[in-house]
């Protein structure tokens, strides 16, 4: 997952002006299995679930999230 994440770096300067900037990761889903909600909070992202017709954040307080830094 890590490397799939790093890919970031390559993408996003060809898609989006992000020199300088702190990107922060996320995954989002209605239904989330095999702990994977568990593994992405380990990995520093944030995790989003549906709870009725909205999306929430559920990281709790002590959640540090990665931050990727894109320099170009």
């Amino acid at each position: 997952m890590n490397s799939d994440l790093e890919k970031i770096k390559e993408i996003a300067p060809k898609l989006f002006n992000l020199s300088g900037m702190s990107v922060y990761g996320a995954v989002a889903g209605m239904i989330i299995e095999n702990k994977a909600d568990k593994y992405a909070y380990q990995n520093g992202l944030f995790v989003l679930k549906q709870k009725g017709s909205i999306v929430e954040i559920v990281n709790d307080p002590k959640f540090q999230p990665k931050i990727w830094k894109v320099e170009n």
